[in-house]
Parts: C-alpha cells; structure tokens; sequence
C-alpha cells in the first residue's frame, strides 16, 4: 500500500497545456485509480465522498445484497449448465441404446441365420442317413 501511495503522489497532478489531458490518481477503496479528464475526475470524487459518509452498515448491507444477487446469478448459472449437461446425456443414453438395440437386433438375425442353416444341414444328413438305412435292410 505504501507503494501505491508513494506512486499515486509522484503522479498525483500533472499541469497541462492547452490541449493535453489531466491526470489525477484518486484513491477508490483501498486502490488507487489514474483518471485522464477533468469529468472522470469529478465523478471518482463524488462517488469516493459519496461512498465516504455512507454508514457502514449500509455499506454491508450493500455488499450483502450484491453478493446474494451474485449467488443468484451463479446458481441460475450453474443450474442451466447441469441440465443442459443432463440433456446432452440423456440424448447420448437415448442414442447408446438405439446402437445397441441395433447391435443385438442384427446379431439376433445373424444367430438365426446359423440356425436354420444348420437345422437343413442336419436334416439333409438325416434324410441321406435314413435312405442308407433303408437300404441296408
């Protein structure tokens, strides 16, 4: 802080000519700001004063509603991103199961495929074994 405020002197006020900016180093809380016009100077004063005879406890008061609007602001925030991350799951889900459902759909075909081939071939051996049968009698 005492850097600031040695700082802010060595700056403090710079008498221009005509045509250059003024720079002035206010203090704002506990910093320091460096105006350029006369305008921005003036409302730096006036919001310093203005904020200097205000009573603490409205000053805390203040804070206390900015931080809860703050709060608000986040947790509507943070609600918004967790169900937008809750759809894009679900949707992701929803896609997961229509690929396996597929999966196991052609699979399931596949399986029968081999199935009733193999039910012919048995039969066709069957057949062939009857008539060999057949024929040795």
């Amino acid at each position: 802080m005492k850097g600031l405020a040695f700082r802010a002197q060595s700056f403090r006020e710079h008498s221009p000519s005509k045509g250059q900016a003024v720079f002035r180093v206010v203090p704002a809380g506990s910093e320091f700001v460096m105006v350029c016009d006369e305008q921005t100077v003036r409302s730096a004063e006036v919001q310093r004063s203005s904020t200097a005879g205000t009573p603490l406890s409205q000053l805390r008061e203040d804070s206390r509603d900015h931080s809860s609007s703050l709060d608000r602001e986040v947790d509507r925030r943070l609600r918004l991103e967790f169900q937008e991350q809750q759809e894009l799951q679900e949707q992701q889900h929803r896609q997961e199961i229509q690929r396996l459902r597929s999966y196991y759909s052609q699979q399931a075909e596949e399986s029968e495929e081999r199935y009733r081939s193999e039910m012919s071939l048995l039969q066709t051996r069957l057949q062939e074994l009857s008539e060999v049968e057949a024929a040795c009698r």
